[in-house]
């Protein structure tokens, strides 16, 4: 978590192309706007394995999600590039 947000992006915002402040990040093509999920699913994704920079405060959990999104290649055609779901959830 950063004062800028999570991952260096603030939380309302999505970010495709506008610079991406943390390297590990640069690899993905999408990364979403912080989702705010139930408890129940966090613990699901992190049993499965399927977190990722995962930052607690106070008792909010940050983490993340690989996920493939579909992005127009042109001429019609669409292509599926990793993509990275911002998540949030409160620890009960």
């Amino acid at each position: 978590m950063t004062a800028t947000g999570y991952l260096g992006i603030p939380e309302h915002e999505w970010d495709p192309d506008k610079g991406k402040p943390v390297p590990e990040i640069r690899e993905y093509h999408v990364i979403s706007a912080v989702i705010e999920v139930p408890y129940e699913d966090y613990l699901k994704w992190k049993q499965s394995e399927q977190t990722m920079y995962e930052v607690t405060r106070g008792s909010t959990v940050y983490f993340s999600v690989e996920m493939d999104a579909e992005l127009d290649a042109g001429n019609g055609d669409v292509a599926l590039v990793p993509a990275l779901e911002r998540r949030k959830t409160t620890k009960p």
